[in-house]
């Protein structure tokens, strides 16, 4: 049956948590009180790959799936069916997938289906014509969800990827964050990422949304070789903007640190308060901290050490950056994936996976003419019910250029007491 005003005045400590990341059917052991959440699936980011010396592309993340949440009372005689949408496919050089049509489902005979409706993929383009640019091309759509007690969320939309102008030479690059679904009641967006200006080389990526807030958004709107990858959002706060009109800049966090600078926005470090990184669901290799070079690391938003009490406890973490001393810190569970742009050849992906429930970091490959080499390219793929990152770059016609893939969805249910 659906919650009531008693089921609420009860004591809400609880006693256990059963996460369904597959399809099946269930009965609980024992009639039991408990929270139900349910997580449609994410879309994957968009692709746009320049083939041609000199021109745009531009691609926007993936939108998160609905969330829903009741709290019910639950019968061991019933057999709940529970239906886990899959994320939407990663793509090379063409639109993004949505999550699966069907979304995620909790059903059952004795209480209001509870759906979670996909997210739709990123869109892309490319354009070699002048002063037009590839153009400004939304994020995916978050899915809705219904049938909640408690909460239907709409899930958080793809930043967007926008080149708005450019004339004769060069590479304009812009590449959209993933959405993060609204796990603790509100959704936010992934990175919007823009180029607005004429003259060459200028690449735009950025972060994914977290539980507590959006994808930092960039712009360059002067300059040349200007370059700029913004913050994942955090479990406390949006990931940060950064927008730039000078020349021959790497900002972001990913920027240069020989001379100590803050890993956001490359400025004299001023130690502003953060929360500290839970690792607990993005140690790899031994070194929760540190990545090497993957694609060791490729499915660590997905991997978990276990939860102390419930899969949404602990959710603190912040958009990867590096510190100081040029060592990469991975994305906390509940931030997004940062943004990155790279080479290809030389390239660390795990910087834009994100933590738990954390949408991908756009990536863009090859952001000048002298690096259009054969090798393969990845943005971040969005965690559970999140939306995959957007990817562009220049490219020989060999390459492949993978976009985020959108983030399976999810049932949790959190019992609270036998009844």
């Amino acid at each position: 049956m659906a919650a009531t005003s008693s089921l609420y005045a009860s004591n809400d400590s609880i006693f256990m948590e059963r996460v369904f990341s597959t399809s099946t059917t269930w009965s609980p052991p024992f009639d039991c009180r408990a929270y139900v959440t349910v997580i449609g699936p994410g879309g994957s980011g968009g692709s746009a790959r320049n083939t041609t010396d000199n021109g745009t592309a531009a691609a926007s993340g993936g939108g998160a799936g609905g969330c829903a949440k009741s709290l019910l009372r639950l019968d061991s005689s019933v057999t709940y069916t529970i239906t886990i949408g899959a994320g939407g496919a990663s793509v090379s050089g063409a639109v993004g997938n949505p999550g699966h049509t069907d979304g995620t489902i909790f059903a059952g005979s004795d209480i209001t289906d509870m759906t979670g409706e996909p997210g739709a993929g990123g869109l892309q383009g490319i354009s070699t014509t002048n002063v037009a640019g590839a153009g400004s091309f939304a994020g995916g759509a978050g899915g809705t969800a219904s049938g909640g007690t408690i909460w239907n969320v709409t899930g958080g939309a793809g930043g967007s990827g926008t080149v708005s102008y450019w004339e004769d030479y060069g590479h304009h690059h812009a590449a959209g964050g993933g959405g993060a679904p609204g796990i603790l009641g509100a959704s936010y967006r992934g990175g919007n990422a823009a180029c607005t200006v004429n003259n060459y080389d200028k690449a735009v990526a950025t972060g994914g949304g977290g539980v507590g807030g959006r994808g930092g958004d960039g712009t360059i709107s002067g300059g040349v070789m200007s370059l700029i990858h913004t913050q994942g959002g955090c479990a406390d706060h949006d990931g940060d903007d950064i927008s730039t009109s000078a020349s021959g800049v790497d900002l972001g966090v990913w920027a240069n640190h020989a001379s100590g600078n803050n890993p956001i926005l490359n400025q004299t470090h001023n130690f502003t308060p953060r929360l500290g990184i839970n690792t607990m669901s993005t140690g790899i290799q031994g070194y929760p901290n540190y990545a090497y070079t993957v694609p060791y690391g490729e499915d660590g938003h997905l991997s978990s050490q276990g939860q102390a009490v419930s899969i949404f406890h602990g959710l603190t973490g912040q958009g990867a950056s590096k510190t100081p001393g040029d060592i990469t810190r991975i994305s906390g569970p509940g931030a997004g994936g940062s943004g990155h742009a790279y080479y290809a050849s030389g390239a660390e992906y795990i910087q834009m996976l994100p933590g738990f429930f954390g949408g991908g970091g756009g990536g863009v490959v090859n952001y000048s003419g002298g690096a259009g080499d054969t090798n393969t390219g990845y943005s971040g793929g969005g965690s559970f019910g999140a939306g995959g990152g957007g990817i562009v770059g220049y490219a020989s016609s060999s390459n492949v250029f993978n976009s985020g893939t959108g983030g399976h969805g999810l049932v949790v249910v959190t019992i609270l007491e036998i009844l």
